[in-house]
């Protein structure tokens, strides 16, 4: 188990890292017509109060003749993996079940980006019902965490460069 105020110190180290992953991913989704909104991030100075500063989402997509917007997860894994559609494990973890589940409105899709941020692979929640629910040692806090995986033949693998 990891101190809460070392937790704390290393979930926004973590969070601030993530910006160029999100970015990334913007900017290609930008690149496929869409029209893109990144919410700001606020910080809670202490662990207590993180209910007070849960994020809205990673990014928001619009095309230009929709009128909702859909939000989109970004992840930055520390897998290298390209357009190929090879996935190193027998499962790909989607995010944290209680972050999926408490998430409103729902996520369109969840992008894994590669460690290299050269490639996504994109999970979509339409495939939810493929899903499947997995206790994990979460490596950020040290804590048996259960997580939503599914099989990497969901992966819609993308090169973020084009």
């Amino acid at each position: 188990m990891i101190e809460a105020n070392d937790q704390h110190a290393r979930f926004l180290k973590r969070l601030d890292a993530s910006r160029p992953s999100v970015f990334k991913v913007a900017e290609w989704l930008h690149r496929q017509g869409f029209t893109i909104k990144v919410p700001s991030i606020s910080y809670a100075d202490y662990a207590s109060e993180h209910l007070k500063h849960v994020d809205e989402g990673d990014l928001f997509i619009i095309r230009p003749d929709d009128s909702d917007w859909m939000r989109v997860e970004v992840k930055h894994v520390s897998l290298e993996f390209d357009e190929s559609g090879k996935w190193p494990f027998k499962t790909v973890i989607v995010s944290n079940k209680n972050a999926i589940d408490r998430a409103d409105p729902l996520p369109v899709a969840y992008v894994l980006v590669n460690k290299s941020m050269t490639h996504g692979g994109i999970v979509y929640s339409k495939t939810k019902n493929e899903w499947s629910e997995k206790k994990i040692l979460a490596k950020n806090t040290g804590n048996i965490e259960t997580f939503y995986v599914c099989s990497p033949s969901i992966l819609k693998f993308v090169k973020l460069g084009e």
